[in-house]
């Protein structure tokens, strides 16, 4: 089975063709690394009015306004004749959108000093550690939607902003999205509904969305902390993690209790493995699973009876000295 749609490969390097800066000497490099990523880096630059950055700001954002222009209009102009390159409704457009029928994962661009290097994600935008993400929180997205679901098309857009900002964290840039395209209501939606938010660097012409931060927050140690005191900061890596997949579904998931296996899964995407790694995951399974054996021991976590899930010991000052 292909790995990308033949119109987001065709497309995308007739639009290198056409947009590339033919005065800069240097070729166009393209990368493939199966099952990760298509890299195309191109000689040339945005223009600085298509970029919506703020690197600094507390939630930082690196956004490209979509734009069907060519760079060079006679050579697009030949690709057309030959049905290579369609003009309008092309490019970043057609990534944005094969992105939202969730056919590629998130596209991104790096930018450097002469070149721009667009990346092309191997799978689905809304693969299984959105899934899992979402899933843990069910409770608060349904209390913000007053007791709805998220429809296919919300989880999609949601989806594409939370990972803009993980990709725009790692200095990558992605394609704004807007509500003058086809996903209006979705974007209307999710405001009101306070799961997506405008962030601060938003113009009236282009909203630059950020998604709810309670949906994006990584680390519950202050919380832990609170809860646990000074033993919290005496905990490997690994088990503070595993308390910290603890706590998020105890306090934003219906399903309170957490296994061994949801919170191996959490930890495995947030530190990039790759679910293919079957042996590599099955290792690191056996790890957190013994982590939450000497939680249970400490008292940090306790099993709910008739299951395989964990809670927080709330109880953990009262019944320690500290």
């Amino acid at each position: 089975m292909p790995q990308y749609p033949e119109q987001v490969l065709r497309e995308t390097v007739n639009n290198t063709l056409a947009h590339r800066d033919y005065s800069v000497d240097k070729q166009v490099i393209i990368s493939i690394k199966p099952g990760v990523h298509i890299a195309i880096r191109n000689p040339g630059r945005f223009r600085q009015t298509l970029i919506v950055e703020d690197g600094n700001a507390a939630i930082p954002v690196r956004r490209i306004l979509p734009e069907a222009k060519p760079r060079n209009p006679k050579l697009a102009d030949v690709l057309r004749v030959y049905r290579k390159w369609e003009g309008r409704g092309i490019g970043m457009a057609t990534l944005v959108n094969l992105c939202l029928e969730n056919r590629i994962d998130l596209p991104y661009y790096r930018i450097y000093s002469e070149e721009v290097g667009l990346h092309l994600s191997a799978g689905k935008l809304m693969d299984e550690r959105m899934e899992r993400l979402f899933g843990s929180f069910d409770q608060h997205i349904a209390i913000r939607l007053e007791g709805a679901s998220l429809t296919d098309e919300q989880k999609l857009v949601l989806a594409y902003l939370v990972k803009s900002e993980w990709a725009n964290e790692q200095l990558g840039y992605t394609i704004l999205v807007t509500p003058d395209n086809n996903h209006f209501a979705a974007l209307a939606g999710l405001e009101k509904a306070g799961l997506i938010s405008k962030h601060a660097v938003s113009t009236a012409a282009y909203p630059v969305y950020v998604a709810d931060r309670v949906l994006v927050q990584r680390s519950y140690a202050r919380d832990l902390r609170d809860l646990f005191g000074g033993a919290f900061d005496g905990l490997a890596e690994t088990a503070k993690g595993a308390l910290g997949v603890v706590y998020r579904h105890n306090h934003f998931c219906s399903v309170k209790p957490v296994s061994a296996k949801q919170a191996a899964f959490a930890m495995w995407y947030e530190r990039s493995g790759h679910e293919g790694d079957i042996k590599e995951f099955d290792t690191f399974y056996r790890k957190v699973r013994n982590t939450f054996n000497k939680l249970q021991k400490a008292a940090f976590v306790q099993k709910v009876e008739g299951t395989r899930g964990y809670l927080l010991r709330e109880d953990f000052k009262a019944t320690h000295m500290l």
